[in-house]
């Protein structure tokens, strides 16, 4: 075999009608939409696969605006840290730089006092510290080198359900770091896919109305968006992309039209609501799907929550496995060292 030779032609091509004729023989006269269909909440007939012959032409578009969009080859490794526990915190922190988290997610309000003892040790030159901070910090937010303080008033009031419009005032008049939008609040509270981009689409905009008629223009990079990805494989590959999509066309609209345009930084946390408290090892295999469809969606970076979480204090071997995790979808399946693993790069 020479070192050039194309692989690929030692194979026949298989179009869309051999791989149904393929799957009709496996199932044995099972008839094939009752049992490989999924029919999801969001209306849509998932298939069981997926071959070119059901790419369109306006797909074709979106999957070059996507490489547009997100032109950096693989995601940072990313721990949230959602204790409220400033021990429990200080040893998670310890146990994500030591597995080589490239990205922190300080979730919790911590006293200014005790955010300093956290970052100390944090070097700013390998890993992005994203902090939640209510009211202005100035001199946090000059500690943090890289990453910063994030603001969402919304995203407070759906949590305490209860809107300070004091505080919303007081958090667009500071240069913030970074505005968030934690959509995760929307799939906890049970929306489906197209809910969650509708309302995260809407919460965006809210911000982004404000930001302008704060500063004249708006800053597309200052804004955190936070996804949770579920085991729906597809589904949750379809939104992050889709998200990228209806950003751009929200910017494009006329209130928008002397701003600087540009794409948010987008997270996704795996769906810790789907772990299971009792058989906690199962949450390993989900943890590993859920991973998979948020770097597949192009997400720039991604937390993979420990297996145990539903089980505090959480372990150090499960935060080693959810380092794993990551190192897998890197060094063993190389999703980092193509542009777009479902663009017929993987």
């Amino acid at each position: 075999m020479k070192i050039n030779e194309d692989l690929t032609l030692q194979f026949d091509q298989a179009d869309a009608a051999t791989w149904y004729k393929l799957i009709e023989k496996e199932l044995k006269g099972k008839p094939f939409d009752e049992t490989l269909l999924k029919h999801a909440p969001e209306g849509i007939i998932i298939k069981p696969y997926y071959t070119k012959d059901d790419l369109t032409e306006s797909a074709n578009k979106f999957h070059d605006f996507l490489l547009e969009a997100k032109p950096a080859l693989g995601w940072d490794s990313a721990v949230t840290i959602f204790t409220s526990n400033f021990d429990e915190a200080k040893l998670q922190l310890a146990l994500a730089l030591s597995k080589g988290a490239e990205s922190i997610i300080i979730e919790h309000e911590f006293s200014d006092a005790q955010l300093q003892e956290l970052l100390a040790d944090v070097d700013g030159d390998f890993v992005k510290v994203y902090v939640n901070l209510k009211g202005k910090n100035s001199d946090l937010q000059r500690a943090i080198t890289s990453g910063g303080t994030y603001f969402d008033p919304i995203g407070n009031a759906l949590l305490m359900g209860e809107f300070n419009q004091k505080l919303e005032a007081e958090t667009l008049e500071i240069d913030a770091d970074c505005i968030k939008v934690d959509a995760r609040y929307l799939q906890w509270a049970g929306a489906n896919v197209v809910e969650e981009l509708a309302y995260t689409l809407a919460w965006s905009l809210e911000y982004l109305l404000a930001q302008k008629q704060q500063n004249g223009t708006i800053n597309s990079s200052s804004f955190l968006v936070n996804f949770s990805t579920k085991t729906a494989y597809f589904q949750e590959i379809a939104k992050l992309r889709a998200f990228r999509i209806l950003w751009d066309m929200l910017l494009r609209q006329e209130a928008f039209s002397n701003s600087t345009s540009g794409q948010p930084r987008i997270h996704a946390e795996t769906a810790r609501h789907q772990f299971g408290a009792k058989d906690l090892q199962s949450n390993i295999l989900r943890s590993a799907m859920q991973a998979m469809a948020a770097v597949s969606g192009l997400a720039d970076s991604c937390s993979v929550v420990a297996f145990d979480a539903a089980a505090l204090p959480i372990s150090e071997f499960s935060h080693r496995i959810a380092a794993n995790i990551h190192y897998m979808l890197k060094y063993e399946a190389h999703l980092d060292k193509v542009n777009d693993p479902l663009g017929g790069s993987f």
